[in-house]
């Protein structure tokens, strides 16, 4: 009778729940069942995890109960723990060397719902070294590694973490393409975002299995931030995705669908800037309040993007350019007229540049893709394999009229070569026969000096010095 139930619970399961230790002892001493489930699945040490009762928990893994036993939603202690943020519970668990990589119906490990639920400690536990056997490319039923996981809720102190632990996984794409870099900029997490690239050095231009790049999903959510950051970052502005749309296609397609906040000034102060220039915003006073609303926020960034250099002629797989999807509006116009001024207005306030490498001055560094970085002059960025500021691979060099800058190897300079020829001038000159000028010096005489055999023979004085040769010494 002792494993008898009321409510559907054993009196074990109460006890452990409410963390009656001296109870729980009594129970078990006359046959309690550790492993007894109520109707859910929960054993005794499911509802000591329930009830933070880490001292009961220890006493009931010490008799033999099952550490990795699951409930009929597959969630084992470990899950239930982390879920409900007891730390002390995850330690003395860990110390039992429960299995960390159980899954739940939803497939989620421990790890996947310590990160849903910001529980910081119980991922440190998690991730550190000594923990045996954390498998971090362990996908839920929605194909979510770890990685994903953090990144779709925002999670950047987990996000580091992991990418500290695990730098492989930045790229690893789910089923449908989509990397963690994706995941960050479709719903707007600039934090994650900015980690992912400065620190997992992500591709930034990665793509799934549509062909869209992180910045054509940040466009297409009217994420500013987002935006802002992949093209400072360096991201393409000209690649298009399997419909051939480019990022301005994009933002223009959803520019009337998109809801937004309004442009924080300080994640996306450029952007910020032409939302609210009085030469935008003379644009759009022939709009109702409610439309200039939604274009204000949303035509920014495509003024953005036309600004940093996006092509307003680039024609989609239905032969549209950017202005052909809004020809009915006054949005062509204002992207003209904004492209205009802003052409003219880098025309006359392009200055002199200094070249980070040789310190030369000139009307603008060779831009290097694919980062976009501009650090050094044509002649400098000719011999430069990374770029200096972000350490990637250099792809192409373009100067700021277009043209490509081949990649020169390292020659030796003019000066280098006269200093080589006048060594090897030196060392022939000490052995060759100073007589004739010809043959190699092969006789040495006791003065130091010496010739070589055929003008030698006849020597009795040494021709340098002028005293009697004694003795002749033959060189090999």
């Amino acid at each position: 009778q002792v494993d008898s139930k009321s409510g559907n619970k054993t009196c074990l399961h109460v006890a452990s729940h409410e963390g009656h230790v001296s109870l729980v002892k009594w129970l078990l001493s006359v046959g309690a069942s550790l492993s007894e489930a109520d109707n859910e699945g929960d054993t005794a040490l499911h509802y000591a995890a329930f009830g933070n009762k880490s001292d009961v928990m220890e006493l009931l893994l010490e008799r033999g109960a099952d550490v990795n036993a699951v409930n009929k939603s597959l969630c084992s202690a470990l899950h239930v723990s982390v879920s409900k943020g007891h730390i002390e519970c995850v330690r003395i668990l860990l110390r039992a060397d429960c299995d960390v990589n159980l899954q739940d119906q939803m497939g989620d490990t421990c790890l996947h719902d310590a990160i849903g639920n910001e529980f910081d400690e119980a991922v440190d536990l998690l991730l550190v070294q000594t923990t045996p056997g954390v498998d971090l490319t362990l996908k839920n039923k929605r194909g979510f590694n770890a990685l994903h996981h953090a990144v779709l809720k925002g999670n950047t102190a987990a996000t580091v973490k992991l990418i500290d632990r695990a730098r492989q996984l930045v790229d690893v794409k789910k089923d449908d393409g989509f990397a963690a870099l994706h995941l960050a900029c479709l719903n707007g997490h600039r934090a994650v975002a900015d980690a992912l690239l400065t620190v997992g050095l992500a591709t930034i231009d990665i793509v799934n299995n549509k062909r869209q790049t992180p910045l054509m999903l940040a466009v297409s959510q009217g994420h500013a931030a987002v935006v802002e950051l992949l093209v400072k970052c360096g991201a393409d502005l000209t690649l298009v995705d399997e419909d051939g749309d480019t990022p301005l296609h994009m933002t223009l397609i959803k520019r009337a669908s998109v809801s937004m906040t309004h442009v924080n000034r300080h994640e996306a102060p450029s952007i910020y800037t032409v939302s609210w220039g009085r030469r935008f915003l003379q644009n759009l006073t022939t709009q109702s309040k409610k439309e200039r609303d939604i274009s204000n926020r949303m035509m920014a960034i495509a003024c953005y993007l036309v600004q940093e250099g996006c092509p307003l002629d680039t024609k989609n797989n239905k032969e549209k350019t950017p202005l052909d999807l809004v020809a009915s509006t006054h949005i062509p116009n204002l992207l003209k007229r904004y492209f205009t001024i802003v052409s003219r207005e880098k025309k006359s306030e392009r200055r002199p540049v200094e070249c980070s490498v040789c310190s030369e001055l000139s009307d603008g560094n060779t831009i290097l893709e694919p980062c976009g970085h501009r650090v050094a002059c044509e002649d400098c960025t000719s011999r430069l394999k990374k770029c200096l500021k972000c350490s990637r691979m250099i792809a192409r060099r373009l100067t700021p009229d277009g043209r490509t800058v081949p990649y020169k190897s390292r020659q030796p300079s003019a000066e280098c070569l006269r200093y080589l020829e006048t060594k090897i001038a030196e060392i022939e000159e000490a052995h060759c026969c100073s007589i004739c000028m010809e043959r190699r010096k092969n006789v040495a005489f006791l003065c130091g000096h010496g010739a070589c055999d055929k003008c030698s023979a006849t020597l009795r004085t040494c021709h340098m010095c002028r005293k009697t040769i004694t003795t002749k010494i033959n060189l090999y």
